[in-house]
């Protein structure tokens, strides 16, 4: 296990200001007991005889990418009690946590880790805890680590659009459209905040005012997938057919490998009337799904559709 420890200290050599020269010693030892694998590392720090003891345990599993992270979470622990104060060191160990699984003590590392260093890395910590908090589904943590991001480094574009979503997800939609324009104007040449207004606008019921968002979207970036896509469905929910299927159709067209624009198509042409038309891209669409992974839930609504045009 000290091979690991030396391992990380290594990986974070040119992550971090860590100290020259063999400074730290170090030795550990693990015993398994029943289904719980108990790791113990012991330091030194030569320099100023400072020394200490951690201790991690963890519920075995097959996984050897689990097993590893462990591994990885055990040496970053030894190294973070020995040099306390390394965000570098904070980040990786919450990564470690997180890869295993476990988000609350993640969240914790990443926390922690944010109370030093530069605005820059104190900013990504706190954007790393506040995604950790979306991941455990809690929107207030979440909006508030964001905050905290952006008071270490205004300009985190991530981090206000992140905050916008969250916001989002919490219903408060001027505070969400205020975070997302603000994003919008720091870099006007990117279409994702154009996007996510576009749900604040739905939300809030203005569906007419989403798809201004989303046309302003598209016409910035024509040949990008998102924006036509997303502009495609809402047309479909607005009852505007044809419109719908002109921007599926221009999908398909230049990105024949985007399957969801065969779905869409069906869907389209299902409800101008053109049955067999919405028939043959429902058909398309499953043979070329078959076997892909994700669209399971897409396959199974192209399904249904099916069966009612075939039952009809």
């Amino acid at each position: 296990m000290p091979e690991r420890i030396e391992e990380e200290a290594k990986n974070l050599a040119g992550l971090a200001p860590l100290p020259d020269g063999p400074r730290l010693e170090v030795s550990g030892d693990y015993s398994v007991q029943g289904g719980t694998i108990r790791l113990e590392g012991r330091w030194r720090d030569r320099s100023d005889g400072r020394e200490g003891t951690v201790e991690v345990r963890r519920e075995m599993r097959s996984d050897p990418r689990r097993l590893a992270a462990v591994q990885r979470e055990f040496a970053l622990r030894v190294l973070g009690d020995a040099l306390p104060g390394t965000p570098a060191l904070a980040k990786r160990l919450g990564n470690a946590l997180r890869e295993q699984g476990l988000l609350a003590e993640a969240r914790e590392a990443y926390r922690h880790g944010a109370g030093s260093g530069s605005a820059e890395e104190r900013a990504g910590l706190r954007f790393a805890e506040g995604f950790v908090s979306d991941e455990m589904g809690e929107r207030e943590a979440a909006a508030e680590a964001y905050r905290r991001a952006l008071e270490a480094a205004p300009g985190h574009r991530e981090a206000r659009v992140n905050l916008g979503l969250s916001l989002l997800a919490l219903g408060r939609l001027d505070e969400a459209r205020a975070e997302l324009e603000r994003a919008r104007a720091d870099a006007a040449d990117d279409v994702e905040p154009l996007l996510h207004l576009a749900l604040v606008e739905e939300s809030a019921g203005d569906r007419e005012r989403a798809l201004a968002r989303l046309t302003e979207a598209v016409r910035s970036r024509p040949h990008e997938i998102a924006p036509r896509a997303n502009r495609a469905e809402l047309l479909l929910r607005l009852g505007r057919h044809r419109e719908a299927r002109e921007d599926f159709a221009a999908l398909r067209s230049e990105h024949p490998e985007f399957l969801p624009a065969l779905l869409g198509l069906g869907y389209a042409c299902a409800a101008l009337g053109e049955r067999d038309l919405a028939a043959a891209h429902l058909k398309s669409f499953l043979s070329s799904a078959e076997g892909r992974p994700g669209l399971g839930e897409l396959a199974e609504r192209a399904r249904t559709e099916l069966q009612k045009l075939e039952g009809g």
